[in-house]
């Protein structure tokens, strides 16, 4: 399917639970290229079993998936990896793709944005603001 894409119902219910300005990238992102919006905010009782199950370094309330609205999304290219723990090097390049795309419009709209991918400890498909909404600059 061409662009402009759109958000699945899951994707969209995510979107809701997202701080302004990423709610704005995203939006602006799916117009250019085709993903899903994995989570936005992550209650404590998520959080807690993201980071018993590995999936976050962090323990409630330290994610910036944790504020409300979150200051950062999980996504995933679509259509979906057929594998996320064995994923083929196009899979790898989709997430590359995506991210230099969310990159590309939070430039543009002069939001710090920061991309999991960047990490010593890589999570391609994670974007967050480069700090939480509530904090001093």
């Amino acid at each position: 399917m061409p662009p402009p894409y759109k958000f699945s119902h899951h994707s969209a219910l995510e979107w809701a639970t997202l701080e302004y300005w990423l709610q704005k990238i995203c939006s602006a992102v799916i117009q250019v290229v085709d993903y899903k919006i994995l989570i936005g905010h992550r209650e404590k009782a998520a959080q807690d079993k993201a980071y018993a199950d590995g999936f976050s370094g962090l323990k409630w309330p330290d994610s910036f998936h944790n504020t409300f609205p979150s200051c950062a999304l999980d996504f995933a290219p679509f259509p979906l990896p057929e594998d996320f723990l064995h994923m083929t090097p196009y899979d790898i390049e989709r997430y590359y793709h995506i991210a230099g795309v969310f990159k590309g419009v939070a430039h543009e709209k002069m939001v710090d944005i920061v991309w999991g991918g960047d990490w010593a400890r890589k999570d391609l498909g994670h974007i967050q603001l480069a700090r939480k909404v509530n904090e001093a600059p």
